[in-house]
Formats: structure tokens, sequence, C-alpha cells
């Protein structure tokens, strides 16, 4: 049985591989749990394989694949009818569209942007837009 179903935001999936931010590194674990099943699509992959690729991070191509795969092979693989323009920045809306498709429970982003929807959701959505505490908190494992 499926606790909840997540999107994982691009910044989360970075900082899980980068940066080694310990909340994030438990939120990740749990989600490669079975009782958790995480969702995206292949414009929220391209987005993560984008930010992967860029110079600032340094990361070597082969390094970049790994972290590819490995969050793909963690994923549902999701197609996207839904269209929102919710977001202040419109690059964002992929996720909210994920989210709906998806039937997700949570949303998990550090995204300013994103979270400040958490304040003010669309009535119709069934996630919750949440920080990756927020999201430990949430399901009882923080």
């Amino acid at each position: 049985m499926i606790d909840a179903r997540c999107v994982i935001d691009a910044n989360v999936w970075l900082s899980f591989f980068l940066f080694g931010n310990p909340t994030i590194r438990v939120a990740v674990a749990l989600l490669s749990t079975e009782n958790f099943q995480v969702v995206a699509s292949s414009k929220t992959l391209d987005e993560f394989r984008d930010v992967l690729k860029r110079e600032k991070f340094h990361l070597p191509a082969h390094i970049q694949k790994e972290a590819w795969y490995e969050v793909q092979g963690l994923s549902e693989i999701i197609s996207v009818t839904t269209s929102i323009t919710a977001s202040r920045d419109p690059r964002d809306d992929k996720f909210l569209e994920l989210s709906v498709d998806g039937k997700a429970d949570f949303l998990v982003t550090g995204d300013k942007d994103l979270l400040d929807l958490a304040n003010k959701p669309d009535p119709a959505w069934t996630f919750q837009i949440v920080t990756p505490g927020a999201f430990l908190e949430a399901v009882g494992k923080n």
C-alpha cells in the first residue's frame, strides 16, 4: 500500500545529489521505499537533466547521467495533459501540472515561487506544496 504519491522538484534532487542536506537525504531515502511513489513527467525529468548540465556545478557527464537515471528509475512516468498557469515563474507550472495529473499527495520543493502557492492553493488541488522538512513532518518521519 502506497502512503503517498510525491512530485519532487529539480532543486530538491539537485540538493540531494550535490549538497548532502541531511533533511533532503532522509526525505529521499523515505521516498525510495515501497510506501511512497515518486511521479515525474518528461518535462520534469528534462528540467532535472538541464539543471545537472549547468556549468556552475562542474559535473562530469557520467555523474549527470547516473543522477538522471537514478531519478528516472525511482519515478512513475506520467503523461501530463493538464495546463496550469499559477506560478510567478512559468517554468514551475510543469510541477503543478504533474501534481494534478499524477494524483500527487505532495509537491516537495525548495522553490520560493512554488512555496508561496502553498499559502493560497487552488481549491481543486488535492496535493500539498511542502519543503522536504515539512514533508517529513507530514508523514510522521521527522
